[in-house]
């Protein structure tokens, strides 16, 4: 069940990476640059680098620009957890739209859990740790809760064979 996991993972990762070079390429035909979708994620060496500097930038600007701005003022870390509950919620609504909802509760916790590891991280001072040390932590936790991702995208695959 584990490497089904790490292959939905994988495959959704390569399918979203696909995705966005394609649209770059498009945009290229037609003499248009957009902005990357994405900036080498399996480099990141923390996991708050990953979700703020490295995978789906479109949404961490929309995110950056509605919600973290605004709530900075107050608290940073209400900012920042803001930021994730708003991302799980569009992220349940829409596998929820699509799956029922034991899928979108499970997509919900995903991006839920993802504050309380980077907790962890910045506890723990990852930042600090050898770039190999980190990157290994990024995507050991990554992998850790990726059945929560996985889980949902694999049964709608199986279910189409």
């Amino acid at each position: 069940r584990l490497v089904l996991w790490i292959a939905a993972g994988v495959a959704v990762f390569c399918a979203l990476e696909l995705a966005a070079g394609t649209l770059e390429l498009l945009a290229a035909a037609f003499g248009r640059a957009i902005p990357a979708v994405n900036d080498a994620p399996y480099r990141a060496p923390t996991v708050s680098e990953f979700w703020s500097r490295r995978w789906n930038l479109v949404m961490t600007r929309i995110l950056q620009e509605r919600c973290f701005k605004p709530l900075v003022r107050w608290n940073v870390g209400l900012a920042w957890f803001s930021c994730f509950v708003l991302s799980a919620a569009i992220h349940a609504y829409a596998m929820g739209a699509a799956l029922g909802t034991v899928p979108a509760i499970s997509w919900g916790a995903f991006f839920l859990i993802q504050p309380v590891v980077i907790i962890v991280e910045r506890r723990l001072g990852v930042r600090r740790w050898a770039w190999y040390a980190g990157r290994l932590w990024t995507m050991a936790m990554l992998l850790l809760t990726l059945p929560l991702f996985a889980e949902p995208v694999l049964r709608l695959a199986l279910s189409r064979w």
